[in-house]
C-alpha cells in the first residue's frame, strides 16, 4: 500500500509524469517481493488512480495458508492531482 501511496503521491506534485512512470516505480520497487505485479495507473478527473495485484503465492507468509496460494491480493489508492 506504502508503495502504491508514494507513487501517486509523486505524480500528484510532478516528480513522475506519465502513467507509464508510476508503473515502473511500482514495479522496481516489488521486485524483491514479486515479479507477477500488475501495475495499472490511471488519471481521470483530477486524479491519479493507481491498481496493483499480486498472486498471493508469491508472499512468503501467506504460503503457510494452502488455502490462499490461489488468490490474489488487490491494492488500490487514488490521489488528487495537485499540479
Amino acid at each position: 500500500m506504502r508503495v502504491v501511496q508514494d507513487a501517486n503521491r509523486s505524480y500528484s506534485v510532478g516528480r513522475l509524469t506519465t502513467e507509464a512512470q508510476v508503473n515502473t516505480f511500482i514495479q522496481t520497487a516489488l521486485v524483491n517481493i514479486t515479479d507477477s505485479a500488475v501495475v495499472t495507473a490511471t488519471e481521470g478527473n483530477g486524479s491519479i488512480r493507481t491498481l496493483v495485484t499480486v498472486p498471493t503465492n508469491d508472499l512468503a507468509a501467506i504460503g503457510f495458508i494452502s488455502a490462499l496460494t490461489s488468490a490474489t491480493l488487490a491494492v488500490q489508492s487514488e490521489h488528487i492531482v495537485e499540479y
